[in-house]
């Protein structure tokens, strides 16, 4: 039976924890008790984070703070799901329940994600190419004006383009970034799948659309852009699936791509396939850089694969910058991790 309920929410300790921390703590006075806490940094899931029992009936966990605009989150105490009776910040849970809520007042989006005064807008245009299965594919690219055709032009291959359109503010922030005198201007070439599974998690299929997207599209957009580019001036760029796909393509084809960034790249889904292609040494004539972002609460399956395609990478003298964050898998964080992309490539570079 539960007796009594509180929970404590810590931001900061001098003792044991940092203003990066969030510590949760609940005292039901009865010891022995499995207490679990849940929330969408484990989607849901009912056993991923069990808490401590510190003293009896004091229960407790300490984890790091995630990078989110709110954290939905509830407790299991010997199966039994409950809110937080003390946080008065509830919102419905979907199922006819409530879920405790903490707002993050420290969270903001980039603000190069908006629409910024005086910066012009990237020209939209579409470019049906035929794909290696005789069907039309629309391929659409967001160019610069001619006003920023003097200054070094770089192309940026975006896999679930049409995402990146929507849910990533991608016209927005290729402007606001070009307009700036330590970066290049941006063209922004965003390609969806037919079909995303069978094209992006390295099948038959995905060899195919590797030597589309390779030979073909680049060939045709470049055209259509009046570029004569080098592989230092493009870079390849994808989330999830999109970002497995991206890594293989750069790594098959890095006499074509000099860039690639991979966000949370789910190389769990064929981590020997990459590894096979980063251990071999890295191509001499066109050293390709990498960036890897990973989000701590993505689960251990897909962590673990991209530690260990950074490693190997790093090992194999691949250039490769790698960020693990207090993040989850969705769009909050892939497009807010888009600026330091591009500025770590291209920022203050000839």
């Amino acid at each position: 039976m539960l007796r009594y309920f509180s929970i404590v929410l810590v931001l900061s300790s001098p003792a044991t924890l940092t203003a990066k921390d969030l510590r949760f703590q609940l005292i039901t006075n009865v010891p022995g008790q499995r207490v679990f806490f849940v929330s969408e940094l484990s989607e849901w899931n009912d056993s991923t984070y069990k808490m401590d029992e510190n003293t009896p009936g004091n229960y407790s966990l300490i984890l790091p703070k995630p990078w989110l605009p709110k954290l939905r989150y509830k407790f299991i105490v010997d199966g039994k799901w409950i809110i937080d009776p003390t946080n008065s910040e509830i919102e419905s849970d979907g199922y006819g329940g409530y879920n405790s809520v903490i707002k993050n007042a420290e969270f903001r989006e980039d603000p190069l994600l908006r629409a910024q005064d005086g910066v012009p807008q990237w020209k939209h245009s579409a470019l049906k190419i035929r794909d290696f299965e005789g069907d039309m594919r629309t391929i659409i690219i967001l160019s610069p004006p001619a006003s920023f055709h003097k200054k070094r032009f770089v192309t940026a291959y975006f896999h679930d383009g049409q995402d990146y359109l929507d849910r990533a503010g991608i016209a927005n922030l290729v402007a606001n970034l070009s307009i700036k005198q330590s970066m290049p201007a941006i063209a922004a070439v965003l390609i969806s799948p037919k079909d995303r599974r069978a094209e992006y998690a390295l099948t038959e299929r995905s060899e195919l659309y590797a030597k589309f997207l390779a030979e073909n599209v680049v060939s045709v957009v470049e055209d259509k852009l009046l570029t004569n580019e080098k592989i230092t001036s493009r870079v390849l760029i994808g989330p999830s699936l999109g970002g497995l796909i991206t890594t293989y393509i750069a790594l098959r084809y890095s006499h074509i791509f000099g860039f690639a960034a991979s966000q949370s790249g789910s190389f769990q889904i064929n981590t020997q396939k990459i590894l096979a292609l980063l251990e071999r040494p890295a191509y001499q004539g066109s050293p390709l850089h990498l960036f890897h972002d990973i989000g701590l609460y993505e689960g251990p399956n897909i962590l673990e694969a991209n530690r260990k395609v950074y490693k190997v990478a790093k090992a194999s003298g691949y250039d490769i910058a790698y960020h693990e964050l207090p993040t989850i898998h969705q769009w909050v964080t892939w497009r807010n991790r888009l600026s330091p992309i591009f500025q770590y490539f291209f920022e203050n570079t000839p």
